[in-house]
């Protein structure tokens, strides 16, 4: 994680919706094939719970990797665990975009029957993992940016010098 690395392994904002709406498009397609067949499994209210905790541990690693990088944690996390939470920030950027797109177009392939109680829990439940599985989406980025190396300001500081070597 040197500075002079380009930015290109950074996980951008519109890399994410571009593989959400790929999820989305996709996702649909295969639902809706399977749909002719098969009856959709339903989304439980528990997948919420597992994609929030995900999100708070995400936001946890970052943290404590931003706490060293900004100077306010004395105990040196080793370059494993830094390079770690980068990649589970990252992960869970991609991954949360991936169930974004998804539960949308559950929603979509639902929103025929809206008017049928039974469906409209249906679409209740995916819509609130959807906006779980944005929350771990928006963890990552966030996590992302805590994990960023601070600019070279003084070459001697050996604080930042062990993430560059990761």
């Amino acid at each position: 994680m040197s500075n002079e690395e380009p930015e290109d392994s950074a996980i951008t904002i519109r890399g994410a919706l571009l593989i959400g709406f790929a999820a989305l498009v996709l996702g649909g397609l295969g639902m809706r094939w399977a749909r002719t067949s098969i009856e959709l499994p339903v989304v439980p209210w528990i997948s919420v719970v597992p994609l929030l905790l995900l999100a708070v541990l995400v936001l946890y690693s970052g943290w404590q990797i931003r706490g060293y990088t900004k100077g306010k944690a004395t105990t040196m996390p080793t370059p494993q665990r830094a390079r770690g939470s980068l990649v589970a920030a990252q992960a869970a950027a991609l991954g949360g975009a991936t169930l974004v797109g998804l539960y949308l177009s559950y929603i979509a392939l639902h929103l025929a029957n809206v008017d049928v109680p039974s469906v409209q829990m249906l679409i209740l439940r995916a819509g609130l993992a959807a906006l779980a599985a944005l929350a771990v989406s928006v963890s990552g980025f966030v996590a992302q940016e805590w994990c960023r190396v601070p600019p070279d300001d003084d070459d001697d500081d050996p604080r930042l010098r062990f993430l560059e070597r990761g």
